[in-house]
């Protein structure tokens, strides 16, 4: 499981990401991006962590912020 995972390594860059997603797609936005926050400060450029986090951000309202992550995404693709 992704808790075990992040339990046994707290700066694994996968269990991060899927654990982001999940809380995302959940409607928790805030502890979403806390998450991608960690993970940005591990692996900034892991594939999908800004276009993820901008669909977050939009999701959440924060329309800035989403374009500011889509930008870097695309740039980073």
């Amino acid at each position: 499981m992704i808790v075990d995972r992040l339990s046994a390594d707290p700066e694994d860059p996968d269990a991060l990401f899927a654990l982001a997603a999940y809380l995302g797609a959940e409607h928790q936005s805030k502890e979403a991006i806390g998450l991608l926050n960690d993970l940005e400060k591990i692996a900034p450029d892991y594939p999908g962590l800004w276009l993820l986090k901008a669909r977050i951000y939009e999701e959440a309202g924060e329309k800035r912020l989403a374009s500011i992550c889509r930008e870097r995404g695309y740039a980073s693709t």
